[in-house]
């Protein structure tokens, strides 16, 4: 009998009334702290980020997501689970929030992996378990590409380094020696293999976007025809100092000086093409909003704008012949930032 899997609570959500970006927020967190790369002393972390990684795909994964919470929510973790009558779940049978590719549990597989459906409580006959066996494929792997605005600007290429079970030269992939088990991967047919592979960098790629590399993931279990695994690439952008990207348009604070804002007149601008003049109205105030038409982000479609914003900043140190002038120009000076209450008397 098939246990039912509670995937909120695998990802640590104590609600299934959760926005898309507190699901991403924890499963991040978990993949962190339970990737096997950083946990080669702790047996069990594999098993659960697989767990973590297969209640995202489900999550992450709108119509996934949808269909899992229609299940009746009396079922608990861990409780017997029978495929309702007239289930019609998703059938694609792979990964597509960046997951394992193969791998995931029985329960994921009745669900949404286009496994053949069974009667309630009856066993799949073993043909049809060695069957999908002899099909497995590779698991995905998935690695963060961390990535500068100015890298993504230009586009570029760079280098990724990650930790793959490729095939044991030992056995040759079959798990055994002789008819014994493989000392060499203990019977797995793979061994832990360190990848550096070169790969390109769009212009203009957005955040989160996951590059696909085709077969260079983890190898297929032994006696598998299956394929190998895929590696994915997410990129993630990097904070900037100066900068922000929003889709794909640039956000940048412009500090003036008083007298600038005043009498207006040309101000350089931070740009990614470098300074560029922008033309200051006399009377500027601080907070206003100003466009750099086409200065922003390159990508496929047209090129984004940078919204320059005004910060009016006052000197802090000042001579003493600037705090004589400053007070000249208060004395004759008419305006007034502050208007005076009408008296109700």
């Amino acid at each position: 009998m098939v246990k039912f899997r509670d995937y909120y609570k695998i990802l640590g959500l104590s609600s299934r009334d959760v926005a898309a970006d507190e699901i991403r927020s924890s499963y991040r967190k978990l993949a962190r702290r339970y990737h096997p790369d950083l946990n080669k002393d702790n047996p069990s972390a594999e098993a659960r980020f697989r767990e973590v990684q297969e209640a995202y795909d489900v999550l992450s994964d709108p119509v996934k997501r949808k269909q899992y919470d229609s299940l009746d929510s009396r079922y608990q973790a861990g409780m017997d689970f029978q495929v309702p009558s007239g289930w019609a779940g998703t059938t694609d049978g792979r990964p597509q929030a960046g997951g394992l590719g193969g791998g995931f549990s029985e329960f994921f597989d009745i669900l949404f992996g286009g496994a053949p459906r069974v009667r309630p409580g009856a066993a799949r006959p073993r043909a049809a378990r060695s069957a999908d066996k002899a099909n497995s494929n590779g698991q995905d792997i998935e690695t963060a590409l961390p990535v500068t605005i100015e890298e993504v600007f230009t586009g570029t290429s760079k280098k990724v380094r990650f930790t793959v079970n490729s095939t044991c030269l030992a056995c040759q992939g079959s798990g055994m020696i002789a008819g014994s088990p493989c000392a060499a991967c203990e019977g797995r047919g793979a061994t832990p293999q360190t990848k550096t592979l070169e790969i390109r960098i769009p212009q203009g790629v957005k955040d989160g976007t996951r590059l696909r590399l085709t077969g260079q993931g983890e190898v297929p279990p032994p006696g598998s025809s299956g394929r190998p695994g895929d590696m994915l690439v997410r990129i993630e952008i990097q904070s900037h100092p100066i900068f922000e990207l929003k889709g794909s348009n640039l956000y940048v604070d412009l500090p003036v000086a008083p007298w600038e804002a005043v009498l207006g007149g040309e101000v350089d601008v931070p740009t990614l093409d470098g300074l560029v003049k922008m033309k200051l109205p006399p009377g500027t105030q601080s907070g206003v909003k100003m466009r750099l038409r086409q200065r922003g982000m390159k990508g496929e479609g047209a090129r984004g704008d940078e919204i320059v914003t005004i910060k009016v900043v006052v000197p802090t140190e000042i001579t003493d012949r600037e705090r004589h002038l400053f007070r000249q120009l208060r004395d004759i000076s008419r305006f007034r930032p502050r208007v005076k209450p009408r008296s109700t008397e």
